[in-house]
């Protein structure tokens, strides 16, 4: 079968912001997240991974002090800001690298604070998932309703890690409401790409091709098992508001 979108939910324009005074260093990860988000919302367009350092000095004052808050490994600043996609959006084209604003240009510090709350949440509960599905003890999911404080803490250097699934937290059985939260990410993520095949008027996605899809835009594959599923259309069935089982 193939399925298509109920609702295409637009997302609000972006405008970008303007040039602001000179700040302050940043005091923790959260400053420095705001800094790189109102840094990256004033550019112009996207800007060039070589170039980001130097557009963060012009808009900020100060150096971007990146190596303070985050880890970055062999893979360069590149693969660092691709573990904070929920602020920083990387793309390649044309073999040019470049970063732009993840999150629209209006929001706040605190809806930017939350947003990263969120993310490390879903990543906390992703590494479970998959640590649950490998049949490891290294991985604890975060109860429902938990703060920050559930996702990996800062290391001794003051960095906040890569959240993997090989960490040291002990392994947690997931409970029904964390299943039902699963479902929804994996849901709105059908939904996104849907949406996307519309707004390119691809018609209805063919279900042989869901997963390479899903792995393609999210860069995590489409396993119904983490919301305690067994059957993908049958999962799909369940969200009749979302999408349409359609015949061939």
């Amino acid at each position: 079968p193939n399925i298509s979108a109920r609702h295409v939910e637009r997302a609000p324009k972006t405008t970008f912001g303007s040039a602001m005074q000179p700040t302050k260093q940043s005091a923790n990860i959260e400053e420095f997240l705001w800094n790189m988000h109102t840094m990256l919302v004033a550019a112009p367009g996207p800007v060039q991974l070589e170039n980001v350092k130097e557009q963060y000095l012009k808009h900020h004052g100060h150096k971007c002090a990146v190596e303070r808050f985050l880890v970055v490994g062999d893979g360069g600043l590149s693969a660092t800001l691709r573990r904070i996609p929920h602020v920083c959006n990387v793309s390649v084209k044309d073999g040019v690298t470049y970063v732009k604003a993840a999150q629209p240009a209006d929001i706040d510090r605190n809806q930017l604070i939350e947003e990263d709350k969120r993310y490390r949440r879903e990543v906390a509960k992703k590494n479970a998932a998959k640590a649950a599905a490998m049949g490891t003890s290294k991985a604890k999911a975060p109860a429902p309703g938990g703060t920050a404080g559930v996702a990996p803490a800062p290391n001794e250097q003051g960095k906040r890690p890569a959240e993997d699934a090989g960490s040291s937290a002990e392994k947690k059985q997931r409970t029904e409401a964390e299943a039902e939260t699963l479902a929804r990410m994996l849901i709105q993520g059908v939904v996104r790409i849907l949406q996307n095949r519309q707004r390119a008027n691809k018609g209805a996605l063919p279900m042989s091709e869901l997963e390479n899809e899903f792995k393609e835009l999210w860069k995590v594959p489409f396993n119904v098992k983490q919301a305690n599923e067994n059957d993908p259309v049958e999962f799909l069935r369940k969200w009749p508001s979302k999408v349409e089982i359609v015949p061939h």
